[in-house]
C-alpha cells in the first residue's frame, strides 16, 4: 500500500515539474498563464499572469532574470514552496496580472471531477484535444476556473480573446 502511494506521489510530482517547465518556457509562439503569489504593499495575493509578462517585469527588476534558467528556477521554486514574489502595484499593472478570488460554484463543480468540470464550463473537442472556455461566464468565475486549471496542471492560453486549454491530455488530462 505504501509503495502504491509513493508511486502515485512521484508520478504527480513528475507531472507538476513537467507542467511548470512547459509553462515557464513559454515566451513567443505559445504563451501560457500561471498563478503566482505576490506581495504587494505587504499583502499577499494570488494572481493570474502570462508567463511572458511576468518574465518581462522580473527582468526589469533584476538583470539576473535575463537568464531564462535563473528566472525559471526562481519562479518554479516560489510556486512549489508557496512563496510570494515581491512586487509593487505599478509592476502588477505593467504585467496585466489579475488578482484571483475563490468562487463557490467553481469549487463545487471541481469537486464533481475533471470531466464534469470541463463539460460544465468548456466547449470540448476530443477530436482536436482542445477545450475553449464558455465566454459568457462572469469574470470572477472565469478567473477561479483558471486557478483550478493551473492547480490541475492544464496549460492555459488565450486564442482570439478566449481562454482555452490546448492539450487536454497533457499530464494525464481529463
Amino acid at each position: 500500500m505504501i509503495n502504491i502511494l509513493l508511486i502515485a506521489f512521484l508520478i504527480t510530482q513528475n507531472c507538476r515539474d513537467k507542467y511548470l517547465d512547459r509553462v515557464l518556457e513559454s515566451e513567443s509562439s505559445a504563451k501560457f498563464f500561471l498563478v503566482v503569489k505576490v506581495n504587494i504593499d505587504k499583502k499577499e495575493k494570488e494572481v493570474l499572469v502570462l508567463n511572458d509578462d511576468l518574465h518581462n517585469v522580473m527582468k526589469s527588476k533584476d538583470s539576473v532574470y535575463n537568464n531564462m534558467g535563473k528566472y525559471k528556477y526562481y519562479v518554479k521554486n516560489m510556486i512549489e514552496q508557496k512563496g510570494a514574489i515581491d512586487l509593487d502595484s505599478g509592476e502588477l499593472v505593467r504585467m496585466n496580472a489579475v488578482v484571483l478570488q475563490e468562487d463557490r460554484k467553481v469549487v463545487a463543480a471541481a469537486a464533481r471531477g475533471k470531466k464534469a468540470f470541463f463539460n460544465h464550463y468548456f466547449y470540448v473537442s476530443k477530436k482536436y484535444n482542445y477545450a475553449r472556455l464558455n465566454p459568457h461566464l462572469k469574470q470572477k468565475e472565469r478567473l477561479a476556473i483558471m486557478k483550478k486549471l493551473f492547480d490541475w496542471n492544464f496549460l492555459i492560453e488565450t486564442v482570439e480573446g478566449d481562454f482555452s486549454v490546448p492539450e487536454l491530455d497533457f499530464c494525464g488530462g481529463v
